[in-house]
């Protein structure tokens, strides 16, 4: 195996979009996304100063990506993880803890403070973050209104 890391491109959008799609069309996430609605969300996080966007490569292929926002909170400098994704044959070998070691460095260079995410309770997700370090934050909920 030969990881290399480096930082997302318009000119892989179509390779990180069709890896997420694959990814996230099976279990346990089983969401079903149209190609034009991911390539816009890629596009826009790419095109956009404020983030910081990472893919993991295997050979020359593409085989996870993170992309993420910089946020502020009164004087820090926070990475605000939106996607975070490894190849599905790719999972529960250590390359995602590889990959959040790696960027967890990088970040720390550009002086952010933290990493925050949101993810699904009780999901594989939430068992990879805890034992990467994250917290559950306890006086933090999420919530939402759905429009329409």
């Amino acid at each position: 195996m030969s990881l290399i890391i480096k930082e997302i491109t318009l000119d892989v959008i179509d390779e990180i979009t069709d890896l997420y799609l694959e990814t996230y069309k099976k279990e346990p996430w089983n969401e079903n996304w149209k190609k034009e609605t991911a390539i816009e969300k890629f596009k826009g996080f790419i095109e956009d100063s404020t983030t910081e966007n990472y893919c993991i490569y295997d050979n020359n292929r593409i085989i996870g990506a993170m992309l993420s926002r910089r946020q502020y909170f009164i004087d820090s400098k926070e990475l605000y993880i939106d996607e975070f994704f490894i190849e599905n044959n790719n999972q529960r070998k250590g390359i995602g803890k590889y990959f959040f070691e790696y960027i967890e460095k990088d970040i720390k260079k550009k002086n952010y403070s933290c990493m925050v995410l949101l993810t699904k309770r009780a999901f594989p997700g939430e068992f990879f973050y805890i034992n990467n370090g994250f917290d559950i934050s306890q006086d933090t909920i999420f919530m939402y209104k759905e429009i329409g």
